[in-house]
């Protein structure tokens, strides 16, 4: 168990010699908090893993969480693309919903408009769409290389 743990997780050598404390210890100390009742080692067993989990994996999450919510630029794709991905991703947004419609004048064909509002509007996305938004821009990047 011990083993399987440190090999998923690397980073629980190093909490172990920052805290000084043995692998027993420190599952211990994480069974109490997640406030296991059961006697039973598989039951334990589920409980220290899914703790372990918690502690080391929600934490690089967080940290990727930091560091990727930027806007993306998406000036100069072809406006058929930001369409496409803005009625995607940001469908309630007037900049797409009224781009073809005569009677808005202040979005009618204002494609500066509809760079601006994608733009703005990819950093306020969760991080699963932010990474779908990201990969669709790097294909159409490299669609349009070809």
């Amino acid at each position: 168990m011990e083993q399987e743990l440190v090999q998923r997780y690397p980073e629980v050598e190093k909490v172990l010699e920052k805290k000084g404390v043995t692998f027993q210890e420190y599952s211990e100390q994480l069974l109490k908090k997640s406030s296991i009742r059961s006697k039973k080692k598989r039951a334990r067993q589920k409980a220290l893993k899914k703790a372990f989990y918690e502690e080391f994996v929600s934490t690089d999450k967080s940290e990727q969480n930091v560091r990727t919510k930027e806007p993306l630029n998406v000036n100069g794709f072809p406006v058929t693309f930001l369409l496409k991905i803005g009625k995607e991703f940001f469908k309630e947004e007037d900049a797409v919903k009224f781009y073809y419609n005569a009677e808005k004048e202040q979005y009618y064909k204002n494609k500066n408009l509809l760079e601006a509002v994608i733009t703005e509007r990819s950093a306020e996305l969760s991080e699963e769409e932010y990474r779908l938004f990201e990969s669709r821009l790097e294909e159409q990047k490299s669609k349009k290389k070809k």
